[in-house]
């Protein structure tokens, strides 16, 4: 709803992208891709987020996870340009720099 800090749309992808991008998360993880997700906290220190790991796709990663990068790079791409324009905002945003990045929430066991 507008004027909400955030949208909530069902089945945006559908079934069938939903399943390729899964497959594609699952290859970088067989390949070692995911690592320790790091915050940095107030005082500028990075730390470990606890049990969230992470990866952030590059080119170089198109042979395992084409429908994740090519998703985020055309979303990344797209997405600046309609917010500007319907949302008017006052600082603008840019396609310019963009990064990719997949996090995994695991069982903490709490």
């Amino acid at each position: 709803e507008r004027g909400e800090p955030f949208v909530v749309v069902d089945d945006f992808l559908g079934d069938a992208a939903r399943a390729a991008m899964l497959k594609d998360a699952i290859r970088l993880r067989d390949r070692g891709r995911y690592g320790a997700s790091q915050s940095v906290g107030q005082d500028g220190v990075a730390f470990d987020k606890d049990a969230v790991l992470s990866c952030e796709i590059e080119p170089t990663d198109f042979d395992a996870a084409p429908h994740l990068l090519s998703y985020t790079r055309d979303l990344l791409l797209t997405l600046p340009g309609e917010l500007n324009e319907r949302l008017g905002a006052a600082e603008q945003v840019s396609p310019a720099e963009y990064g990719t990045k997949l996090a995994v929430q695991l069982p903490s066991g709490s």
